[in-house]
């Protein structure tokens, strides 16, 4: 039996990010935005990652 632990799978990840061979969408938003987004992480179905930008 494989035991993959946490900080592995963690490791393994941001390698394969590192490398490019791992690609996330980003979804860039305003700090007006921040709201709206929580409301579509909470609903679900979001891919990828929120990144607020401040000015």
């Amino acid at each position: 039996m494989i035991r993959i632990t946490f900080v592995c799978l963690e490791v393994c990840l941001y390698g394969l990010m590192e490398s490019g061979q791992l690609n996330p969408p980003m979804n860039l938003i305003t700090q007006a935005e921040i709201p709206e987004a929580i409301d579509k992480l909470r609903a679900g179905g979001v891919v990828g990652r929120f990144i607020a930008l401040y000015e």
